[in-house]
């Protein structure tokens, strides 16, 4: 079964996993809290039992998340699933101690629960290892048949081979060019395009993934219908590696599909939505974080002589250029010698206090002025500086594309690429930007904020 949000690709096995974790955290939860572990003789009234296990829930499968137990595409061992299992409950349970001593009206009652924490680590551990054996060994995947051999196919063999937790698994290639390929394939050549309704039967074939490049005289067109009244899926290479890695590969955009096909063109139902959210969450923030602000703004003058604040020209919508504003991170003549360079892994310009705010996205945090102000939404892509922005126009093709929505402080780049300090970086995150600007929906944004905050905590990414 495929599941498809935001025309990504999640896998069926990721749904099942969390839908078990969302029932063995609820039972191990009403337990704790109705069984006397904590002695929750307030929670057990009225409505507070069920808050306090859905509360508890959304915290055990938040530190699930930050652990990496949802990472499905990384093999772990028995022993590093038992492991991460340990270090997401402990610290599911330190954070919901506070909640619910204030739940208990102040009742110190906190006994003995080792028991009932080593269950619930091993089973934890048990059914996620034990749904990834069913996943590779029982489960039915769905078999994919290429068609040609363009670049397009080349992108989709390795996403394939790379996501092996969707249910999609690569049965071969209908080709006339077999040579393009490595001598280390994975996968079968089948034969040619006049062969391809008797290898799509001979292999059982539940999908059928065609190159964008074929010409329409060579493509098996009556073939691919045949196919398709049969049941069989018929996907666009490129379409089926969008919905798999949720980037849009610029260098085979064609302009007639954007021309003429839906995403790249504003809605503006969705930008006026965007916008209250983005200025309701930035007002909020700013009101919360104000304790921050001045403890920052201390550390800050303390590091270093100069601003606290620092001012930047970015390009934002429809390339207009406005000032964004950080706190420094930098050294004030950071760029006198050098002029507009990117920032490098350990960049000897920035202060000590300054690393610590980079590797926390602290740095980021005023930016919340420019969201208030309408310069930025909280997602959208990243701003660049003017200098970079005619740079990488002239050697990436569909750059200015990223313009056609207001930038954001996170975006799906953000969270899904590296920093973007080469052109080669630069233009994959335009990858992810396209992806986003094509297929933006208030379920992408929700991951995108989960993904920011995992992104934060384990500072991962910063320079």
């Amino acid at each position: 079964m495929m599941v498809k949000v935001s025309n990504l690709y999640v896998p069926s096995r990721l749904l099942l996993v969390a839908g078990i974790d969302i029932v063995v955290a609820s039972m191990a939860s009403f337990v704790l809290l109705r069984a006397g572990q904590w002695e929750a003789q307030n929670i057990q009234q009225g409505a507070l039992l069920p808050l306090g296990v859905a509360l508890s829930v959304g915290v055990y499968l938040f530190c699930f998340y930050l652990f990496g137990l949802y990472d499905l595409d990384v093999s772990y061992s028995v022993q590093q699933t038992l492991i991460r299992s340990l270090k997401a409950v402990s610290t599911g349970i330190l954070l919901l101690i506070p909640v619910w001593y204030w739940a208990h009206a102040g009742d110190r009652g906190v006994v003995d629960i080792d028991i009932y924490l080593l269950i619930f680590i091993v089973l934890l551990g048990c059914y996620r290892y034990g749904t990834g054996w069913l996943h590779n060994h029982i489960f039915p995947k769905q078999r994919v048949l290429l068609v040609g051999s363009g670049p397009g196919i080349q992108l989709l063999i390795g996403a394939l081979e790379e996501r092996k937790s969707l249910d999609l698994r690569l049965g071969g290639i209908v080709s006339s060019k077999a040579k393009e390929f490595s001598s280390n394939i994975s996968f079968a050549i089948c034969g040619t395009l006049a062969d391809l309704s008797t290898i799509a039967a001979s292999y059982g074939v539940d999908r059928v993934a065609v190159c964008s490049e074929l010409h329409s005289a060579s493509l098996p067109a009556a073939d691919l219908l045949d196919l398709r009244r049969s049941g069989v899926h018929i996907d666009d290479a490129v379409a089926l590696y969008e919905r798999i890695t949720g980037r849009i590969p610029v260098k085979l955009i064609r302009a007639a599909q954007m021309s003429f096909g839906k995403g790249f063109a504003p809605s503006h139902v969705w930008g006026v939505i965007s916008r209250a959210l983005s200025a309701l969450a930035a007002a909020v923030a700013l009101i919360l974080t104000v304790p921050i602000f001045l403890a920052v703004s201390l550390l800050i003058k303390m590091d270093s002589q100069g601003t606290v604040f620092y001012m930047q020209e970015r390009v934002g919508l429809n390339g207009k250029v406005f000032l964004t504003i950080k706190f420094r991170s930098m050294r004030t003549d950071a760029e006198t010698l050098t002029g507009p360079v990117w920032a490098s892994d350990h960049d000897p310009r920035v202060t000590r206090v300054g690393r610590i705010l980079r590797t926390l996205r602290l740095d980021e945090l005023p930016q919340l002025w420019n969201v208030l102000r309408g310069d930025m939404n909280l997602i959208g892509p990243r701003p660049e500086r003017p200098h970079f922005v005619s740079a990488l126009k002239q050697q990436i093709p569909y750059y200015d594309l990223r313009h056609c929505i207001p930038p954001g402080i996170t975006g799906w780049a953000q969270v899904s690429a590296g920093y973007g300090a080469t052109v080669e970086e630069s233009e994959q995150k335009l990858e992810y930007d396209l992806f986003y600007v094509k297929n933006r929906s208030i379920c992408l944004d929700a991951a995108i904020v989960v993904k920011t905050i995992r992104i934060m905590i384990s500072g991962k990414g910063a320079r």
